[in-house]
């Protein structure tokens, strides 16, 4: 029986670090606080799906039969209504949540119930709470209860023409509604760490699925307001963009067996000027690209690892363990 091909980020030891948050009020949180877009190009380099939740109808060369299909949506186009595939924003956003808890001394965001009993009490892991005043670098940026978020994502809309009919094994999750496995334990029954799917490459046979095919390539664009300059290198530093950490994202279904990876380069920063004295149009638009940008995001970077809001450590292992290189690793053996 094979495994899914995993690693576990372990918890830094650490308490989660938290101090004060902007509230929805506030514009400009910090001195010379950054508000504006930083543009992306993407490009998917093992297939991707963002699964709708609707089953229907597909073929794969002469076979016929009911698939998963990927999310789609049908937009006014000149009047007609056209369909499109859908990228939610919101599915990067808690993909870029979940890279920033596991970096930087963050609470779990999204935390079943029944798992809280593995967690170490004294790393103050749980959510940050209605009313502390208090919260940790990721609720900071992508909010929590009483906190707006200053990170948003966009939707990516693409035509339908990047899809494919793909197959996969079946699918499982882990102990199935059973606690965590052993395996993911260490001393006192407490939780390691997190858990990453590994790059590799496809396994197929099984059930179908529709995807956005391999070599696709889009924008993705990601505004941001009041952020302090440290916060937005956690930003890049979660996004896989820096040299010396670079790593690809995985995203979507089947990232056990291969799927999902995506290949993040920037594009451009705009950066406006100071919201709270000129207003929302800020006082006007900076624009930040080529070797001007590459310095600007890796000095953020540099900023955010000294003053503590990136844990160095773990930015290593997530940037040495889903390197580029690593994307033709052997596939999952089957059955796992």
């Amino acid at each position: 029986m094979g495994e899914k091909p995993y690693f576990i980020l372990p918890f830094p030891g650490k308490a989660v670090k938290r101090g004060a948050g902007a509230g929805h009020y506030s514009l400009n949180p910090v001195p010379d606080a950054l508000s504006g877009r930083l543009v992306l190009k993407a490009k998917v380099l093992r297939p991707l799906s963002v699964y709708g939740g609707i089953n229907g109808p597909v073929r794969a060369g002469q076979r016929e039969g009911i698939g998963l299909l990927q999310l789609t949506c049908y937009r006014n186009q000149k009047g007609k209504a056209v369909e499109r595939v859908v990228l939610p924003g919101s599915s990067f956003k808690g993909l870029l949540r979940t890279v920033v808890e596991s970096i930087s001394l963050s609470c779990l965001g999204a935390l079943k119930p029944a798992l809280r009993n593995y967690l170490d009490p004294q790393l103050e892991l749980l959510r940050c709470r209605e009313g502390e005043r208090r919260v940790c670098p990721a609720c900071r940026l992508f909010g929590t209860q009483d906190y707006a978020a200053r990170v948003q994502v966009r939707d990516v809309f693409l035509d339908p023409a990047v899809l494919a009919v793909k197959s996969t094994p079946p699918l499982w999750a882990p102990a199935r509604g059973r606690g965590l496995p052993q395996v993911y334990l260490a001393n006192r029954n407490r939780a390691k760490g997190r858990k990453f799917y590994l790059h590799s490459q496809v396994t197929g046979a099984g059930e179908y699925r529709t995807a956005i095919k391999e070599g696709t390539g889009f924008t993705l664009e990601i505004y941001f307001y009041g952020l302090s300059r440290p916060e937005l290198g956690l930003l890049a530093a979660a996004l896989g963009v820096h040299p010396r950490y670079r790593f690809l994202l995985k995203m979507g279904a089947a990232k056990p067996v291969g799927w999902g990876a995506i290949e993040l380069s920037p594009e451009r920063l705009e950066l406006c000027g100071n919201v709270a004295e000129s207003g929302r149009m800020g006082a006007g638009l900076r624009e930040v690209t080529g070797p001007a940008l590459e310095g600007f995001l890796q000095e953020a970077v540099a900023g955010a690892l000294d003053g503590g809001l990136i844990e160095e450590a773990s930015l290593e292992k997530l940037s040495r363990d889903l390197a580029p290189g690593t994307l033709n690793s052997p596939p999952v053996s089957l059955p796992y």
